[in-house]
């Protein structure tokens, strides 16, 4: 199974538009839809809104850290995972324009730039440019974007066009939200709603991940500012095998 770096943000479906109405209307949606995640699902949390989450036999809980200024950026954070392995992760929001068919598109993504691991060896820190290693070692191009990759392919490939309807969806806890579901051409199925911290629903995939319970206060966090100043800076190991970050629940025990 391939081993998912940032376990909230999967690029699961290629980014379309282009001059075929459909697609561009398609295109159009996945934008707006992903705007909204990052706007309503992450920007404008409260520090406590949470979200729980079931992978394979496990379950996660995601807690929003709220902003604080870190060097020179103002970043917002997510916490998650399992005593004794709990990350927290450090976004920018960056809005990114381009233009196709003489018209300009924004699509708002997550851009990483700061984890903190704490493991029962201590608290460490990877910057910016380790993240950036780490992707490579991972295999993928980007960890910027929730919804689709952030690199757009100008011109556009319209030859796979995702269909988008609306599901209401009861989750576990009994609560019941609207969502999207995002269904690829060999009818694998994403659901995400701007409508719960952090926009995920459920995810396919070995865990994958299901949404289970959320809410907007109470969640509380373990790794603090103080504590992240005196994180230690981690060393990059030789491959990726020497630090196998795990999908939903940080480094393997």
């Amino acid at each position: 199974m391939k081993r998912i770096f940032l376990t909230l943000i999967l690029s699961l479906l290629p980014l379309m538009a282009g001059n075929d109405a459909l697609c561009i209307e398609t295109s159009q949606k996945l934008f707006d839809l992903q705007n909204a995640i990052v706007t309503d699902a992450f920007e404008k949390l409260e520090p406590g809104a949470w979200a729980e989450y079931r992978a394979g036999d496990r379950s996660v809980k995601a807690v929003y850290a709220g902003r604080a200024r870190i060097g020179n950026s103002t970043l917002q954070g997510i916490e998650f995972g399992n005593a004794p392995v709990v990350e927290q992760v450090w976004y920018a929001i960056v809005d990114k324009r381009f233009t196709i068919g003489g018209e300009t598109y924004t699509m708002r993504t997550l851009d990483p730039r700061l984890l903190f691991v704490r493991t029962k060896n201590g608290l460490f820190r990877l910057d910016y440019s380790q993240l950036s290693i780490l992707e490579t070692f991972m295999g993928r191009r980007s960890l910027s974007t929730i919804l689709t990759p952030a690199q757009i392919h100008v011109p556009p490939d319209c030859s796979h066009i995702p269909r988008l309807s609306s599901r209401s969806v009861r989750l576990k806890s009994g609560k019941r939200i609207e969502a999207t579901a995002i269904t690829s051409e060999t009818g694998e199925t994403i659901l995400v709603s701007e409508r719960v911290p952090f926009g995920v629903v459920r995810l396919p995939g070995r865990p994958g991940a299901e949404l289970i319970d959320f809410g907007f206060e109470g969640g509380e966090t373990t790794i603090d500012a103080k504590a992240r100043k005196r994180a230690k800076t981690f060393a990059l190991p030789r491959g990726p095998a020497a630090f196998p970050i795990a999908p939903f629940g940080g480094v393997p025990r």
